[in-house]
């Protein structure tokens, strides 16, 4: 049995985890924590760790997923999800929790993506299937899992869009990757502007003074 240090406490994973399948069992079997964000990528099992950075993660994150509801309400494109909602993949193999998810109203209806619970309780908390958009914003303990495995992860699971973002360094970095025949291939700025297909809009970054030290920004749409 392998042992897991989560939040000063000990998360046993059974010995039956020891395949994709077997850890989609476990996290659905409502053993697990709700506070537990865990991961199954590359035949491994990963975990964030709390606290979030408070300005070049968990802010930038709350303005797009901000953002992009406002847009997905306004012009009924389906579902966002912001943070905290499991994906499970069983065409990629692995299951991850995005920074966001959307889900357009043509994959709901055609079940490519649905969402799915946990044994024992109510309500839904999980997605299994296939998003058209997926959110990652690096961390220092993120940065192989989000621009390397995911990125070939999320294009072997079939999602259209893969936005990722990382403002580690002073600045930020924000990329949209577009699904081709040879992987994902980032989008070109105009001005600044990055164009979602998926979405119908163009998105960008600027630069809008600082606080507590660091630069801040603000996320446009148009």
């Amino acid at each position: 049995m392998v042992t897991i240090a989560l939040d000063g406490q000990a998360l046993h994973v059974p010995a039956t985890v020891r395949s994709h399948r077997g850890f989609q069992k476990w996290i659905l079997s409502g053993a697990v924590p709700d506070e537990a964000r865990l991961h199954y990528i590359n035949n491994e099992i990963w975990f964030d760790p709390m606290p979030e950075h408070a300005l070049f993660h968990n802010r930038i994150k709350t303005q797009v997923s901000h953002q992009i509801f406002a847009v997905v309400q306004a012009d009924s494109l389906g579902s966002w999800f912001g943070d905290g909602m499991t994906l499970i993949s069983k065409r990629g193999d692995f299951t991850t929790v995005p920074d966001g998810i959307f889900i357009s109203n043509d994959s709901e209806e055609k079940q490519r993506a649905t969402l799915i619970g946990l044994k024992g309780k109510p309500g839904a908390t999980a997605i299994a299937g296939v998003p058209d958009l997926t959110l990652e914003v690096v961390s220092e303990t993120s940065v192989v899992k989000d621009t390397e495995w995911l990125m070939s992860g999320y294009w072997n699971a079939g999602v259209s869009e893969y936005w990722l973002i990382d403002a580690r360094r002073g600045g930020i970095e924000f990329s949209i990757h577009r699904r081709t025949a040879r992987g994902f291939q980032p989008a070109r700025k105009n001005d600044g502007w990055l164009k979602s297909n998926v979405l119908g809009h163009a998105f960008r970054f600027v630069a809008n003074g600082t606080r507590f030290g660091q630069l801040l920004y603000t996320f446009e749409c148009r």
